[in-house]
């Protein structure tokens, strides 16, 4: 594992475990991020514990965590959802939990419900071609509330890997 990847990794680790919250004034910030892990089978089509890491930027598009736009903040997810993901369907996402830590600070919540998106082999839903898209719900332990919205590119497994997700994160 490369150093930076490692420090993110233990950094966002201890952010969530330890749970230090200040409350944020109203922010929007594009985030770039890998699934790290696919998580497990909790029931009959029900996935738990679908892991993405990641870190802020001011692209809005997928950057590298080395890129000249990454804004030093960090940010995790880890979601349930039913369904089966794949190019052609759609899976609803049912709960999990959510942090992030920008400019000194971290909030943290629940990610409340959302949707992943693939379009049909070959097809486009504004991400690029077999390229999911995403939307969730959040809730945040001090009262705020937000939206993250992107992209998922998790079909292309020979050519990115592990899995890049994308987009914006908005809290008020």
């Amino acid at each position: 594992m490369r150093r930076p990847f490692a420090a993110l990794l233990l950094a966002l680790l201890a952010l969530t475990v330890l749970g230090a919250q200040a409350a944020f004034a109203a922010l929007s910030t594009g985030i770039s991020g890998v699934e790290a892990s696919a998580g497990f089978s909790c029931g009959p089509g029900k996935t738990c514990g679908t892991t993405f890491l990641g870190w802020t930027d001011s692209a809005g598009t997928w950057v590298p965590p080395n890129d000249p736009t990454v804004t030093r903040g960090a940010w995790s997810a880890v979601i349930n959802y039913t369904g089966s993901p794949g190019l052609g369907s759609h899976v609803d996402i049912t709960g999990g939990t959510w942090s992030l830590s920008k400019s000194g600070t971290t909030l943290a919540g629940r990610v409340k419900d959302g949707l992943v998106t693939w379009p049909q082999t070959g097809g486009n839903l504004g991400c690029g071609t077999d390229i999911a898209t995403f939307t969730a719900t959040l809730r945040a332990l001090k009262g705020t509330s937000g939206t993250i919205n992107g992209c998922l590119d998790d079909t292309h497994l020979s050519t990115v890997f592990p899995p890049h997700m994308w987009g914006q994160l908005s809290l008020n």
